[in-house]
């Protein structure tokens, strides 16, 4: 927090997955949904899980999301934001 505060916010961050998938969750059907851009009919389901194992609270997307990336996640119907071209969903406490 202090770089951006001391840079005046001027920086520009890393956009993407530019690790490796951890052991733990690389044979999950949803990291592979995520992964390859096409989400699978359980979607819904093992995100909400994966949020809720994970203490996942936010999910945010740009643009440069995949069609079929964006039109799952707006389909869950969950609390969104839209802040500048970032959109911002709200996990729900519960379903």
């Amino acid at each position: 927090m202090y770089y951006q505060y001391s840079s005046g916010m001027e920086f520009k961050q890393a956009g993407g997955y530019v690790g490796t998938t951890p052991t733990a969750f690389s044979n999950l059907p949803l990291i592979a949904s995520l992964l390859n851009e096409m989400p699978d009919p359980n979607f819904k389901t093992d995100l909400y899980r994966f949020c809720k194992a994970h203490a996942v609270i936010k999910i945010i997307y740009t643009p440069s999301i995949s069609p079929y990336l964006k039109g799952a996640l707006e389909s869950l119907h969950w609390r969104t934001l839209v802040v500048g071209t970032a959109t911002i969903i709200s996990v729900p406490s519960s379903q």
